[in-house]
């Protein structure tokens, strides 16, 4: 899944940046709410996504003690995350697996 949304959003970055039509985008920043409230939310997720707990709970559970892949994250915030995704390992612990699945009983 990581390998598979690593590959849309560089394609779709790249298609932004060579095919995109950057004027009516900032046409639209400035006089429609709903995009400047998207680019804005976008750009905060970036931003705030290191200091979740969710990424240090994810980091400990799976024994990732080195502080590589937090930085790794923080410097490059949306390709970091997915590099994150592809590259961190399985979670060892059955018990731990069992928590992280949703129980449709």
């Amino acid at each position: 899944m990581g390998i598979i949304l690593s590959l849309v959003t560089a394609f779709l970055i790249a298609y932004a940046l060579f095919q995109g039509n950057w004027q009516d985008f900032v046409q639209a920043w400035r006089t429609i709410p709903f995009v400047h409230l998207i680019t804005l939310d976008f750009c905060f997720m970036n931003l705030f996504l290191p200091l979740s707990p969710l990424l240090d709970d994810d980091l400990a559970r799976r024994g990732l003690q080195d502080s590589y892949w937090f930085w790794a994250i923080v410097l490059l915030p949306l390709f970091g995350a997915l590099a994150y995704l592809c590259w961190r390992p399985t979670l060892q612990d059955p018990q731990l697996r069992l928590t992280l699945t949703p129980s449709y009983q």
